[in-house]
Formats: C-alpha cells, structure tokens, sequence
C-alpha cells in the first residue's frame, strides 16, 4: 500500500504509478472586519477558524499488462465521475484514514506509443471538516450521583461529529446534565424532558438535532450557566473528562458517546 497517499474512492482502487497528490490542509475561514484607517479586526478570536473544504488533485498513471486491462481501469475511474464517496487515505504502518468527498472531474491526455500506460488527473471536492481515524462508542454507565468518564479523541484537531444516546432502564429519567470539563472546551447542556424507562435521548452535536424516543425535542434542550463553546459537545484532540448527572433511570441507566478521531 502507498504510504500516505489516497488509495481508495467509493471502494475502488486507485492508481499507485508515478502518483503526485495534493495532501495539504483545508482553507481557514477567517471572519475579518474591516474598519477605517486600522487594520482588520480578527472576530474570530482565539477560536481555531473553521475548516474550509477544498479541492484536491491527485495525478497518476494507469498501468496494464495489456491495453484491454489500462482500458478496463479507466473505464471504472470515468464510472465514478460526480459520484459522492469515501476517500481513503492510506498512512505508514498500513493504518487509513477517511473522508467524505465528490469526485468532480478525470481528465487525461492521451500519448502515441504507450498502449499499457495512461496518465490521469483526479479532481475531488473534500467534504466535511475533518479527515477520520477510528471509530468510538465509549458507554458510560450512569450510577449513583455524578459520574464521571474520560474520553480520548486520539486525532489532533477538535471533533464536532458527537453523538450522545442516553438510555433511560428501570425508571424515567427526569433531569439529565452532560458537561466536558477539558480546559478550553467547556460545555454544560442540559435536558428538562422526561426519558421513558427503556426508550433513547439521542442529541446529534453535528446536525444540531435532538430525539426523545424518535421524536424531535430541541425545546428541552439548552446551554447552562459557563458553556463556553459555540457546539452543544465537542471533544478536543487528548483525553476529555465528560460529566453527567441525571435524576431517576436506575444506576444502569447510560450515557453513549459515538464519535471519531479527528485529523486536519
């Protein structure tokens, strides 16, 4: 496998011959104000700016043992034009990373003489704001008064894509509070709905959308007094110390944090 390189888009093999890849960061969108006669006002803070997903080109060769094999790849490559799918990036020690991304557009010159060779121009348009290592679900089971996890996002860059299920088991849960107490990115949400005995609270930190047994329940959602991040969750590249409180459930009643390792 090529070392840090794209290897893979929507499940198809891509060339390794003579390859040269953009591997470079997102844009950063900076939330500069003009003002008269000074310099720009950076409104953005000490917040990290966020990603701007990009374009990516990653040139290579297709090489055959015959021209029907050159043919048969880039007729597979061409397939995939327009089509929105995972691209893998392949790293040292034959470990990957993923991303969302669209292939926009394959372009190619053809040369005479090399029947069993054919340079290509992958273009991708990047989606999301982060390249993905592995997946987590971390269930933190929700005992008597405040309990307390640590969570590790192993990537090096903040992760927004949270979800949080909590389980209500032997009773209602009437009151829940979920805090992370990580320096430089605190939250504290809090819950006023009721879960029923058995049924899920699912709060997606991405989508920006919140459950109770299948049904919509933003209202009962909301920032406590020192929140002081623009996320309901996030978690930030290390270990993370999640708190949650909650009123009724049962001591084994859960709190499910499904999340990913995030890298720029």
């Amino acid at each position: 496998m090529a070392v840090y390189s794209y290897i893979t888009f929507d499940g198809t093999t891509l060339p390794t011959d003579d390859i040269s890849q953009d591997l470079g960061t997102d844009d950063s969108l900076l939330q500069l104000v003009d003002l008269p006669n000074a310099p720009p006002y950076d409104a953005g803070g000490d917040e990290v700016a966020t990603a701007l997903p990009r374009i990516v080109q990653a040139h290579c060769r297709i090489v055959g043992a015959s021209a029907s094999d050159v043919q048969t790849t880039w007729d597979g490559l061409r397939a995939k034009r327009g089509v929105r799918g995972t691209l893998t990036l392949g790293l040292a020690g034959g470990g990957t990373r993923t991303r969302e991304a669209r292939l926009k557009q394959i372009s190619a010159m053809r040369y005479g003489g090399h029947p069993i060779e054919q340079p290509v121009n992958l273009v991708f348009q990047l989606l999301g704001e982060c390249w993905q290592g592995a997946d987590h679900d971390d269930e933190i089971t929700l005992g008597v008064g405040i309990v307390s996890a640590n969570i590790t996002n192993a990537g090096n860059i903040v992760c927004r894509d949270v979800t949080v299920t909590v389980t209500a088991q032997t009773s209602a849960i009437t009151a829940l509070v979920i805090e992370n107490r990580t320096a430089g990115h605190i939250s504290k949400i809090q819950y006023t709905g009721s879960i029923a005995a058995g049924e899920s609270l699912v709060i997606d930190c991405a989508q920006w959308t919140v459950e109770n047994d299948g049904t919509g329940d933003y209202e009962h959602l909301s920032r406590r007094s020192g929140h002081a991040v623009t996320e309901w969750l996030r978690l930030a590249p290390g270990v993370n110390t999640i708190y949650v409180t909650r009123t009724g459930g049962g001591a084994t009643s859960t709190c499910k944090l499904e999340f990913h390792d995030a890298y720029a």
